[in-house]
């Protein structure tokens, strides 16, 4: 090439040169062997819910002919960057990922520096809190907001109450597994036996033969006295305040009580009708062929009509 042509681009390439290391610094920096560019040069967020994240990128190039190694410095409250440092080769370009997850109601600024030895290029950062980030009416509760879940649109106070999926959507702050509000939680969760009656949990009292089982002992409603037999219309149980009275029970005679539930005299042993003396005539409880209604049978040496004669004339 000639070499007067060499020197006329000579003086144009020195005055952009020039031109570029008088570049402001929020744009780009000259570098020990070249030109580091950003872009962008200031970040915003806009509006991020409570426990969200918003992620924003910018690109680094280096326009310059040799290597360079850059450390970050981030400052700024809830933002974040995906690395400390790196190195940019000549003629490279690498991006950045920042984040920003809101740690308070007030808006957060910070910066992202740059920094080369002796030199920094500095990123303005904005993010700022989103009150009601899911959107439902209802501000955050760590925003000073009534919404225990402000990631869930469908959770918020006043909501339906879907039972049983570990979810409080009301944002009561009640067991999701306590639809009665008794304070014991169904089964098996809890104790509850029915979850839909506020009178119906453990240690209540029982109200018998309503077929409720109010204490959840997981006992029959008509079998009062735990003795294994319903009571009437359920089952036979003829005194069902008392255990030891029930069907196939053994009798205990001449105590006043059917222990048997067989329904007849507590003093007719024998069941001829008759009941035994002093109650009645009957002259021999434990005999049936015995009772004041029976005909005598005459040369046999027995009493069978009770009439305190042995054998009289028929």
């Amino acid at each position: 090439m000639d070499p007067a042509r060499v020197r006329g681009y000579a003086g144009p390439m020195v005055l952009l040169l020039l031109l570029l290391s008088c570049a402001p610094t929020n744009l780009a920096v000259p570098l020990r062997d070249g030109l580091l560019s950003v872009n962008p040069t200031s970040l915003s967020f806009g509006e991020v819910g409570w426990a969200r994240v918003e992620e924003r990128s910018l690109r680094l190039q280096n326009d310059g002919f040799a290597t360079t190694t850059l450390s970050l410095d981030l400052s700024g409250l809830g933002f974040s960057v995906d690395r400390a440092g790196l190195t940019l080769g000549a003629g490279e370009s690498q991006t950045i990922t920042l984040r920003y997850s809101p740690q308070s109601v007030e808006p957060s600024d910070g910066a992202l520096r740059l920094v080369e030895p002796g030199r920094t290029l500095e990123v303005s950062l904005r993010g700022e809190t989103a009150l009601d980030g899911d959107g439902d009416g209802a501000d955050a509760s760590a925003w000073g907001g009534p919404d225990c879940d402000d990631l869930d649109p469908d959770v918020f106070p006043g909501a339906a109450e879907g039972w049983y999926d570990g979810q409080d959507q009301d944002c009561d702050g009640g067991s999701d597994f306590d639809q009665d509000g008794d304070g014991v939680e169904r089964q098996p969760e809890g104790r509850d036996c029915d979850d839909t009656d506020p009178d119906v949990i453990p240690g209540a009292t029982e109200r018998w033969y309503d077929d409720i089982d109010q204490d959840c002992d997981g006992g029959s409603d008509f079998d009062q006295d735990r003795d294994g037999v319903d009571a009437a219309p359920r089952g036979l149980d003829c005194d069902d305040t008392d255990d030891d009275v029930f069907p196939g029970r053994v009798e205990i005679w001449y105590d006043g009580q059917d222990q048997d539930c067989s329904g007849g005299s507590d003093f007719d042993q024998d069941g001829d009708g008759a009941e035994r003396q002093p109650e009645g005539d009957d002259c021999d409880d434990e005999d049936a062929a015995r009772a004041p209604s029976l005909p005598e049978r005459p040369d046999d040496g027995v009493d069978q009509d009770c009439d305190g004669e042995i054998d009289e004339a028929a």
